[in-house]
C-alpha cells in the first residue's frame, strides 16, 4: 500500500482493505463463520448438531456422516440436490468399514449401487466426546479438498465447543483469544458470565 508522504492515517483504506479481504475469502470459498452466525442466530430449541450437518451438506454439496468408534452413524445429511443417498449405500458401508483401526485420515473411493463413483474422506475428530470419533465426508465430483474437508471439522468443532453441554470451560475460552475466533469468544464468554473487556493478558504455561 502506498501512502502519500504527507498523509499519516490510514484509516480511510480500512473499509476497501477489509472488502477485499472478505472477497478474496468468498473466492477461495470460506465459509465456516457464515454457517456459524447463522447457528448463532438460532435459539437453542431450533440449534442441533443434526441441524449443522445438513446445513454444511447443503452448503458444500458434500453427504456428511458423524460416527462413533465402530462406525454406527450418530449424525448423517446426504446432499438434497441428489436423489442417490451415499451414507445408506451398501457399497459405502462396505469401503467406509476398511481401516477402521487406523486412527489417522483415510481416502478412498467407491461405486455405488446405481454404478456412480464416489469419493470419501475420514478423520479422527480428536475432540473430548465420551461417543463421537470420525467426520466422514463423501463427494462426487472428486477427491474431497483438503481446505473444504478442514473447515467441515472446523465447523464441527467449534459448533460443539460452543454449545454442546457441558463443553464451555476456561480452556476452550483461552484457546479461542488466543486464535482470535470472534464467535466463539463471544459465546463462550456469555455461557461463562465472563467480561471480556476485563481481560488483559493471556497466560501460557
Amino acid at each position: 500500500i502506498q501512502m502519500p508522504s504527507h498523509r499519516h492515517s490510514c484509516s480511510e483504506l480500512i473499509t476497501p482493505i477489509m472488502e477485499q479481504i472478505l472477497e478474496d475469502r468468498k473466492n477461495q470459498n470460506y465459509w465456516t463463520n457464515i454457517v456459524l452466525e447463522y447457528m448463532a442466530s438460532l435459539s437453542a430449541q431450533e440449534r442441533s448438531l443434526t441441524l449443522l450437518v445438513d446445513i454444511i451438506s447443503q452448503y458444500t454439496h458434500f453427504s456428511i456422516g458423524l460416527y462413533d468408534k465402530n462406525l454406527n452413524l450418530l449424525h448423517g445429511a446426504d446432499w438434497a440436490g441428489e436423489d442417490f443417498k451415499p451414507l445408506h449405500d451398501t457399497n459405502f458401508t462396505i469401503s467406509h468399514g476398511e481401516k477402521l483401526s487406523t486412527r489417522t485420515s483415510y481416502q478412498s473411493a467407491f461405486v455405488s449401487k446405481t454404478g456412480n463413483r464416489y469419493y470419501f474422506t475420514r478423520s479422527p475428530i480428536f475432540f473430548s466426546d465420551p461417543v463421537l470419533r470420525y467426520l466422514t465426508v463423501i463427494s462426487k465430483q472428486g477427491a474431497v479438498n483438503q481446505i473444504q474437508f478442514e473447515q467441515v471439522m472446523e465447523s464441527i468443532r467449534l459448533y460443539l465447543c460452543i454449545w454442546e453441554k457441558n463443553r464451555s470451560d476456561k480452556t476452550a475460552l483461552c484457546h479461542a483469544l488466543i486464535h482470535n475466533e470472534p464467535i466463539k469468544i463471544q459465546s463462550l464468554a456469555k455461557r461463562l458470565s465472563v467480561d471480556i473487556k476485563k481481560i488483559h493478558a493471556v497466560l501460557i504455561f
